[in-house]
């Protein structure tokens, strides 16, 4: 997961937190892909440019273990 523009850093944090919450164990974790899970942390934020300019570099269907 990287940026490919600048964006608010408030707002990456949010996202990102969220992300490791789906894939690392919270209790939103549902077995999750890494593109599933990164679908549902951009939902995490409201800032469109963070929606658009953060991208997942590899496989989206690659589960964790």
């Amino acid at each position: 997961m990287a940026s490919s523009g600048l964006t608010e850093p408030d707002e990456q944090a949010r996202m990102n937190a969220w992300l490791f919450r789906l894939l690392f164990g919270g209790p939103q974790r549902q077995n999750l892909t890494i593109g599933e899970a990164v679908r549902e942390a951009t939902r995490a934020t409201q800032d469109k440019d963070v929606r658009k300019t953060w991208v997942l570099i590899g496989d989206p269907a690659m589960q964790l273990k």
